[in-house]
């Protein structure tokens, strides 16, 4: 197996092409491997525009069995890494996992980087990976912090279906299982820990192509800053987190490069209910840009509660693949037939009668009370404390939709807390035997055919979707 090493890749293009057939039902006898990845993170910025750090805290923890940097570890007592070792914390990387797709039991090896933050959880254990600081704080704006993290491990042979040593721990959560709904084949790291995918997730702080700010109330401005086209985004809003507040969407679409949207914000959105409609839009998305119909729901279950129940102005987008590869090089050893990487930002925003209703709790001392057990605190602390001036004043004091219904008003402290109400069961769900509901297209030996097209989960033939009339 050659060792990594950026820059290499074979000349058996013409060969692999052939053999990666044999993962699409068609012929061929030379090896073949696909690599499918998807992941999330998270920003957050001010109604005027403004990058938030303080983004510590996660909405459901990692089961303990994921390793880890002991300095980034959840404080035992606060539930997040301790508050004090980290400094401008602007993004949050979530879940990105890899799937390998082979037709034969084949040995890995992985490198990933991160350009701007640290790789600091994984599974199984990796063989190399960053030192465990040592000073007082890490400051991510201070220079590009350089994560990195490799493994070695194998791909076991299809229909090798061996237990789950982490499922006797009794920790595993949902969200840990979900992602396992795939055909793809189990690996087994170096120690032995078998699983479905190599997970890895961090903190850190770059600059995000994708803008959000409120130049006037009630109309969103979205910008792309970068050089590519981002192929698809979508506007969401949902006013609180019990299952029948309203929420909908105001745009879906791409956003070109260098190029600016105003979006309007409507006074009220239709009745989601369990956030289907924007659940099928973004499942549709995910298949276009090259997931299976499975990893689509994988990513979707996982990330069900914080994306579509939980509260909150956000839009979901796609990261342009050259961004992807920029940000988290990825290097594999054999060479892949082929590679998919599809990355979802979830970019929040603080619409300005929120804020204004921080700056009222700040005034009458019930910061802590109304926002302190919320995953943005910190956040909104580092907003309140550049004061009023440092915000459009028209903006705020403009606003339309400050005297909105009184049940949005400051919801978002009480958005999806752990076991709160509100948190609903999975879009898509397997049974206890890991085997998925719903129906599945176009499959030949447990993969979707290129040739049958996709699917959305209702059985209906998936279709480019665009903005929605008058946006």
């Amino acid at each position: 197996m050659n060792s990594i090493g950026k820059g290499h890749r074979g000349s058996q293009g013409g060969k692999r092409l052939g053999a990666a057939l044999i993962l699409l039902g068609g012929i061929g006898s030379a090896s073949a491997l696909e690599v499918h990845e998807w992941g999330t993170f998270t920003t957050l910025s001010s109604s005027a525009g403004y990058g938030l750090s303080g983004l510590y805290v996660d909405a459901t923890r990692l089961p303990a069995f994921v390793h880890g940097l002991p300095y980034f570890n959840y404080d035992t007592s606060a539930g997040w890494a301790p508050l004090e070792r980290l400094r401008h914390v602007t993004v949050k990387m979530e879940t990105p996992v890899l799937y390998f797709y082979a037709d034969r039991e084949t040995p890995v090896e992985v490198k990933v980087d991160f350009r701007g933050g640290t790789i600091s959880q994984w599974y199984p254990q990796c063989y190399l990976g960053e030192a465990n600081p040592t000073a007082p704080f890490v400051d991510f704006a201070k220079e590009p912090y350089p994560g990195h993290i490799a493994w070695k491990a194998t791909v076991l042979a299809p229909g090798t279906s061996l237990p789950y040593a982490t499922a006797a721990s009794g920790m595993e959560t949902a969200e840990w299982t979900a992602p396992r709904n795939t055909t793809a084949n189990q690996l087994r790291g170096e120690q032995g820990e078998i699983e479905k995918f190599l997970f890895y997730r961090g903190l850190g702080n770059f600059a995000s192509p994708l803008k959000l700010s409120f130049h006037e109330p009630d109309t969103l401005v979205v910008e792309n800053t970068g050089d590519e086209d981002i192929p698809w985004g979508m506007v969401y809003e949902r006013s609180g987190p019990e299952l029948w507040y309203p929420g909908g969407i105001s745009f879906q679409g791409p956003i070109p490069a260098h190029g600016k949207l105003r979006v309007a914000r409507p006074e009220k959105f239709p009745q989601y209910g369990d956030a289907n409609a924007p659940m099928d839009t973004l499942y549709n998305h995910l298949v276009l840009m090259g997931l299976t119909t499975q990893e689509a729901r994988a990513l979707l279950n996982t990330w069900y509660n914080g994306y579509f129940i939980e509260g909150g102005l956000k839009v979901f987008w796609i990261l342009p693949r050259k961004q992807v590869d920029g940000i988290l090089p990825l290097d594999i050893r054999p060479v892949p037939d082929k590679v998919v990487r599809v990355m979802v930002g979830r970019s929040e925003i603080l619409p300005p009668e929120f804020e204004q209703g921080l700056y009222q709790a700040q005034a009458d001392g019930s910061l802590a009370a109304t926002y302190g057990s919320h995953r943005y605190y910190q956040a909104y602390l580092e907003f309140l404390s550049h004061g009023k001036d440092w915000h459009l004043t028209t903006s705020l004091g403009r606003s339309a939709r400050v005297g909105r219904p009184a049940e949005a008003k400051g919801a978002r402290a009480g958005w999806n807390p752990p076991g709160a109400g509100g948190w609903a069961a999975p879009w898509f769900s397997g049974d206890s035997h890991g085997r998925m509901n719903g129906k599945e297209n176009g499959k030949e030996n447990g993969r979707e055919s290129e040739k049958s097209g996709a699917f959305d989960p209702r059985g209906r033939r998936i279709r480019p979707l665009y903005p929605l009339p008058g946006k």
